[in-house]
């Protein structure tokens, strides 16, 4: 779990020092929430589909 919250605030951070860098208004900050954002949340639905999946078996093992 920390590393999908790290996924998602960690691009933006670096988006707000490129953005600081060059003197840009916030582009690379908006880009960098934008994909910090997707991407956390595809590894956050993959993870609770394998919790899901690990909760479903083990159900079935126990009806066995």
């Amino acid at each position: 779990m920390t590393s999908i919250a790290l996924e998602m605030v960690l691009p933006g951070i670096v988006g707000l020092w490129i953005d600081r860098q060059l003197g840009s208004v916030m582009v690379f900050l908006i880009l960098g929430v934008v994909f910090g954002m997707t991407a956390g949340m595809i590894h956050l639905v993959q993870f609770a589909r394998r919790i899901s999946e690990k909760e479903r078996q083990a159900e079935k093992d126990a009806n066995e």
